[in-house]
C-alpha cells in the first residue's frame, strides 16, 4: 500500500509542545497589550526577519502565540516558513500541516509541505502535494520543480506547469529470488521467480496481483524435487491521513506438507507525521488456522533516515508466539537503504503486505535482511535485498537447525 503521511495527532502533541518550549523566553519578554496587537507584533517581526538570531526572535514569538490560534492561516503559514529556513524541517511539517488544515487545498501550505517532505527524504509523499498544487495553481513552478526533484514526473517544464495530476499510476515489477540452504536435511536451494503488477488509481485506490513461482532442488535422489506456486491479491483505498488494504493469497504447496492453504488479511495505516501500520492476517491450514497481528510505526528521524519498529503476535490452537523487529532505512531522491532484523519465535507466518508466506514446519527464532533501491532515470527502480533466517525444527528427534540465505533482484517501472 503506498503510503501518504502528514502530522499525528502524537507528532501535533510532540510540536506543540516544541512550540510551548520555545514561546517561554518571548512570553516572558512580552509586552502587555492586546492580543490583536501581539499577532500584528508577531506576524511584523516574522515578515522583516533576516538574520539568524531574528528568525530565531520570530519563530518564538510566533509559537507563543500559536495555541491561540490553531484556526489560523497565516501565523502557522508564516512560522512554517521560518522553520523551514532554520532547518527545522519537523516543526516546518506540523507548521504547514496546521495551516493546510484551515486553508484550500492546492496553496501556499501544501506546496510548503511538499518541500519539507523532500527535505524529509519523503519524495513519494511530497509529489502528492506538488500534483495537487498544479491542479489548483497550473503555473506553479516551484510544484514543478518539486516533482522534478523527486523524479516523480517526467514531462518537461513547460508540460508539468500545465499537466493536470495524473488520475493513474502502475508499476510492473518482474524478480528473480535465489535462496540457499545450510544444513538443511532436505532442501539444497531454491529458484523463485516473481511477477507483479501494481495500480494506483485517481489517486485513492489501490490493486495489486503478484505470482510467484518456486522451484525446490533437494539434496538427494531419495527425495524429489518439487514446485510450489504463489498468488497474491491485494485491493484498498489509500489517502493522506489513512489507508487500508485487503489481502488474499493462494499457496499450492508441491511436496505433500501442507497442500492448497488460503489466506487473508488485512492492513491499516493511519498517517500524521508519522504513519502507524496494522497488519493482520489469517492461515487456513489442515491442522490448524494461524493467526498474526503486527503494529509497527515507520517513524521519521532526520535528513532522510528513519526507523520502522514492530511488535507482532501470533496465535495458533497450541501455541502463542511473540516477535519484535527494527528496520532502519535511508531515503535519497535517487537510492534508499535499510537494514533490520527480528527476534523471537514465530511459525508459518504471512507476511502478506509484502507478498510473502512462510510455508514450512520451522520455527524461526531470529532473522535479519537488508537492502538498497536505485532510481536511475525514467521511472525505473532496481532493488537488490538480502535476508536470512534461522530454522529450528522441535518436532523431530534430534532437533534440527538450519539457515536459509535469500537474495532477490527486481526491476520495476512506473508508468
Amino acid at each position: 500500500m503506498r503510503s501518504l503521511s502528514s502530522p499525528s495527532r502524537i507528532g501535533q502533541a510532540g510540536a506543540l509542545l516544541t512550540c510551548a518550549l520555545l514561546a517561554l523566553p518571548a512570553a516572558a519578554q512580552q509586552p502587555s497589550g492586546t492580543a490583536a496587537e501581539s499577532y500584528a507584533a508577531a506576524l511584523q517581526l516574522a515578515r522583516t526577519a533576516q538574520s539568524p538570531g531574528e528568525v530565531d526572535a520570530a519563530v518564538r514569538a510566533l509559537a507563543a502565540l500559536l495555541p491561540s490560534y490553531l484556526q489560523d492561516v497565516e501565523l502557522p503559514l508564516k512560522l512554517g516558513e521560518l522553520t523551514f529556513r532554520s532547518g527545522r524541517f519537523l516543526d516546518a511539517l506540523y507548521s504547514y500541516e496546521r495551516a493546510l488544515t484551515n486553508s484550500a487545498p492546492g496553496g501556499e501550505a501544501e506546496l510548503g509541505l511538499g518541500w519539507t517532505l523532500v527535505k524529509l527524504g519523503r519524495c513519494r509523499e511530497a509529489a502528492v502535494h506538488f500534483q495537487s498544487v498544479l491542479v489548483t495553481a497550473p503555473a506553479t513552478s516551484a510544484a514543478a520543480e518539486g516533482l522534478r526533484q523527486c523524479g516523480a514526473s517526467t514531462l518537461s517544464a513547460a508540460q508539468s506547469a500545465s499537466a493536470p495530476a495524473p488520475t493513474r499510476w502502475l508499476q510492473p515489477l518482474v524478480a528473480q529470488s535465489f535462496y540457499f540452504y545450510q544444513n538443511h536435511p532436505t532442501v539444497s536451494y531454491v529458484l523463485a521467480p516473481t511477477l507483479r503488477l501494481e495500480a494506483l488509481l485517481r489517486g485513492h485506490y489501490y490493486g495489486a496481483v503478484a505470482y510467484r513461482y518456486s522451484y525446490f532442488a533437494t539434496r538427494s535422489g531419495q527425495t524429489a524435487a518439487w514446485n510450489q506456486h504463489d498468488l497474491y491479491l491485494d485491493a484498498g483505498y489509500s489517502a493522506r491521513a489513512a489507508g487500508v488494504t485487503l489481502h488474499y493469497a493462494l499457496i499450492a504447496d508441491g511436496s505433500g506438507y501442507s497442500g492448497t492453504t488460503h489466506h487473508v488479511g488485512l492492513t491499516g495505516r493511519y498517517s500524521r507525521g508519522f504513519d502507524a501500520l496494522l497488519n493482520l492476517s489469517a492461515s487456513f491450514f489442515q491442522d490448524t488456522p494461524v493467526l498474526r497481528g503486527e503494529l509497527s510505526f515507520v517513524l521519521p528521524i532526520a535528513g532522510g533516515f528513519g526507523a520502522r519498529p514492530a511488535a507482532a503476535v501470533q496465535w495458533t490452537r497450541t501455541e502463542i508466539f511473540k516477535t519484535l523487529a527494527l528496520t532502519l532505512h535511508y531515503s535519497h531522491r535517487i537510492f534508499t537503504l535499510w537494514l533490520g532484523g527480528k527476534f523471537g519465535d514465530e511459525q508459518r507466518a504471512a507476511y502478506l503486505n509484502v507478498g510473502y508466506v512462510y510455508d514450512s514446519p520451522a520455527r524461526i527464532p531470529y532473522g535479519a535482511w537488508s537492502g538498497v533501491a536505485l532510481r536511475p532515470g525514467r521511472k525505473f527502480t532496481l532493488t537488490l535485498n538480502y535476508s536470512y533466517d534461522r530454522l529450528v525444527r522441535t518436532d523431530t528427534t534430534p532437533t534440527q537447525d538450519s539457515s536459509v540465505h535469500a537474495l532477490t533482484l527486481g526491476l520495476a517501472r512506473e508508468f
